[in-house]
């Protein structure tokens, strides 16, 4: 192909080195796969116009016969880059070249899970984790106890107590996050109350895996009059059977006998005076479509 030489500008490679950076709502970060830039060069429109880097981190730009390695380059960097590849192809000689990043897809991290917002962060500047689940607006109500933290990648996995976060922040427990990570925030467990209570429904166990049925009795505020003395907990072992598991209520509301744990997705059921039991399709319909739908089923 038969070089093409043009006169672009009287400032020397020097000046191209020590020049500014472009003013940009986006932070000057490293370049990476799939990032958009701006390119700007005076008296070329060919190259005047936005390109995006390609997965392997180059950029290919029309009248240059190679691709120019771009990843893990700043803005000015490639600046400089294409400028040098214009005067060594002879296209341009001394050549104005400005650079822009209009998208930094390469610094997203995804976040999922019980967050408010769940969706993509992009990260400007330092960002720490607290920092990206501050931008999707915080955890949801129904938030567990931990965040699981997976690298780029996947090449590591951190799971990072939810409290020990919010409470006292440090590099360990709250790292800068660079970009390619994935934040997930388990939604908490789940404990389900039925049947002759005050306040049935679901309630979460927000700082672990386990509670009780007197804190959960507790929570729901005690039984409704013509309770009998008598509860169960349905709960699926890991073989997947369903257990029954009688709780004399009244022994351990009056503390003559030792609390109970419940685990997440147990169902503790209060009798009523008619003795009523929970069939099976019920217990599935509770845990999958939550209390208040399993209330319609249950309760006359």
């Amino acid at each position: 192909m038969q070089a093409v030489l043009l006169v672009a500008s009287a400032q020397t490679a020097t000046d191209l080195r020590n020049r500014p950076a472009l003013d940009s709502n986006l932070p000057i970060e490293a370049v990476g796969p799939d990032d958009l830039l701006s390119l700007s060069v005076t008296d070329c429109l060919e190259l005047t116009k936005t390109f995006r880097v390609s997965k392997d981190g180059t950029l290919m730009l029309p009248l240059l016969k190679q691709s120019l390695t771009v990843r893990g380059l700043t803005p000015p960097a490639i600046s400089d880059l294409i400028a040098q590849a214009l005067i060594k192809a002879q296209i341009l000689v001394q050549p104005v070249v400005s650079v822009q990043v209009l998208e930094y897809r390469s610094h997203m991290v995804t976040v999922a899970g019980a967050v408010k917002r769940p969706g993509q962060v992009q990260v400007a500047g330092r960002m720490t984790l607290l920092d990206v689940l501050s931008a999707s607006d915080g955890v949801s109500p129904e938030a567990g106890a931990v965040v699981i933290l997976t690298a780029a990648q996947g090449q590591a996995r951190q799971v990072i107590p939810l409290k020990k976060l919010l409470e006292s922040p440090t590099l360990e427990n709250n790292p800068v996050l660079t970009g390619g990570e994935e934040v997930r925030v388990p939604e908490a467990a789940k404990v389900y109350v039925m049947g002759n209570v005050k306040k049935p429904g679901v309630f979460a166990l927000h700082d672990g895996q386990t509670t009780t049925v007197l804190k959960i009795m507790a929570e729901c505020e005690g039984t409704l009059p013509y309770s009998k003395g008598t509860a169960y907990i349905y709960r699926q072992d890991e073989s997947g059977k369903r257990l029954e598991i009688p709780v004399q209520l009244d022994a351990l509301l009056e503390r003559k006998s030792p609390d109970i744990p419940l685990f997440g997705s147990d169902v503790l059921y209060v009798l009523d005076n008619k003795g009523k039991r929970i069939g099976v399709g019920v217990l599935d319909r509770i845990v999958q479509f939550g209390s208040y739908n399993a209330t319609r089923v249950i309760m006359p």
